[in-house]
């Protein structure tokens, strides 16, 4: 097709749709690239320990180090007990970094409390089956202000074993949160089995 050959409305139409075609071309690239990118975990997602890990390990969860990831789930920090519906507070240092409670005491994560303000993490404890009808549904997440990771640790064998073990783990600590849970928090779990 020449020049000469087109009519003079032709190229109009001759542009806009070469706009579309290349416009479509461009948004499936796009498209693509966002789909590569899923793998950083989206809001309410749910992350087994290691996991988490590894996403902090690879880089992938800006501003995190695994020393420092490392230090929060397993270090001696200074740590609230909230246990058995009352709470006991064993402080390493000034300020605690770290709640540990139980299914049955996390109804006392509600209320405002000062020591709450420096917590950086939640760690709570499902002993049996029987606590998974304990929903968290009132917590004011703004009373932890540095809160940043919430960890469930299931002591017991929480799904049964099979080829979507991993599918069923996640969604039972997705169902224990009945609320608006906030993106800037991750949700991670692991399984802990007693002898």
């Amino acid at each position: 097709m020449t020049r000469a050959n087109l009519r003079p409305g032709a190229w109009n139409y001759l542009i806009l749709a070469t706009i579309l075609f290349c416009g479509a071309q461009i948004r499936a690239q796009c498209d693509t690239v966002y789909v590569d990118l899923s793998i950083y975990p989206p809001d309410y997602d749910v992350l087994q320990n290691s996991e988490l890990f590894s996403l902090v390990e690879s880089g992938v969860i800006p501003g995190l180090t695994t020393e420092y990831v490392d230090q929060l789930y397993k270090g001696k920090n200074p740590t609230i007990y909230i246990l058995d519906n009352s709470t006991y507070l064993k402080l390493y240092s000034q300020t605690a970094k770290k709640v540990i409670t139980d299914a049955p005491s996390v109804h006392l994560l509600e209320n405002a409390d000062p020591m709450f303000s420096n917590v950086e993490m939640i760690e709570i404890k499902i002993k049996s089956a029987n606590d998974l009808s304990q929903v968290v549904q009132n917590i004011n997440w703004a009373h932890f202000q540095q809160l940043r990771f919430v960890h469930i640790q299931f002591e017991f064998q929480v799904c049964p074993f099979g080829q979507n073990i991993v599918q069923c783990e996640k969604q039972e600590v997705a169902d224990l949160f009945q609320q608006i849970f906030p993106n800037n928090i991750y949700l991670t779990y692991s399984i802990s089995l007693t002898e």
